[in-house]
């Protein structure tokens, strides 16, 4: 498993709160996680010419790397969907938020053309919510510390600040965190599609199964203990009995389709791996 330092907690950590929202307990790349295709492409069909022609081709249509975004902004109704612009950001975030979608980001972020111990080629991507997540967890994270000053909540640590869920700041987050969740979901959506495409021009009898999808920084209502509360995995995603899951390694190094063993003690949830020793 995969923890390491993180602002407030680690990443790799689970908490559940009944009655507050912990904007670091859900981490600053909100929505990041996972995207995983299986195809019916036998292992053995790709060599290194043929690896090299999909790659270049999805470099095409992939912005990598920070700072690195469409040219012009990605039409998606999500953004007309919300109705405002997310606490903290403002209409230059909100402009760059509309040309990142579909990018990849840096970081340990990654698309990868993986061979599967049942022999298969599997398409992957590790992304979130790009800098629009980024922007929303470091208002809402001011405003957590603000607020837990003035109702002098003692706590471990100010970098744990809470928002009350019943309070307008608590709802407010909640909305803007389930939106940078979407965001993120679409973002590895379109990256998958470009995969799809880039592999099917090369290999074109290519076959895909349906995709896989999880995130691992978010927050969740959930019922554990007899009580709803809201379980925040940060690094770390949902693992209740037979649920799919994915465990990433970091580039180039293996990563885990896995089955979810619903074990109460940890809240249902894995560690969601990273590669870091």
């Amino acid at each position: 498993p995969d923890c390491h330092v993180g602002f407030g907690m680690p990443i790799g950590g689970v908490i559940a709160c009944p009655d507050e929202v912990i904007p670091n307990a859900v981490g600053v790349d909100i929505g990041c996680g996972m995207r995983a295709v299986r195809t019916n492409v036998p292992v053995e069909r790709l060599n290194p010419s043929l690896i090299r022609s999909v790659l270049d081709e999805l470099r095409r249509h992939v912005p990598v790397g920070e700072g690195h975004a469409h040219r012009q902004p990605q039409p998606w109704k999500g953004f007309e969907e919300i109705g405002q612009l997310p606490g903290g950001v403002d209409r230059e975030a909100w402009e760059l938020a509309r040309r990142n979608l579909g990018t990849l980001g840096g970081g340990n972020h990654f698309l990868e053309l993986q061979g599967g111990d049942d022999g298969r080629v599997w398409l992957m991507v590790h992304s979130g919510s790009r800098n629009l997540g980024l922007k929303i967890a470091n208002h809402y994270h001011r405003l957590a510390r603000e607020i837990c000053r003035r109702r002098k909540l003692e706590l471990p640590d100010m970098d744990l600040a809470c928002l009350p869920l019943d309070s307008e700041e608590g709802r407010a987050y909640l909305r803007d965190m389930e939106f940078a969740l979407r965001y993120a979901r679409e973002n590895r959506r379109r990256m998958a599609e470009r995969f799809r495409d880039a592999l099917a021009r090369y290999v074109p009898d290519a076959e895909f199964e349906p995709d896989l999808d999880v995130h691992h920084n978010y927050a969740a209502a959930e019922t554990h203990f007899g009580r709803e509360v809201w379980v925040h995995r940060k690094g770390a995603t949902a693992a209740r009995a037979e649920e799919l899951g994915i465990i990433p390694g970091s580039m180039g190094t293996p990563s885990y389709i896995v089955r979810g063993l619903g074990h109460p003690d940890a809240f249902m949830s894995s560690s969601h791996g990273a590669g870091r020793r």
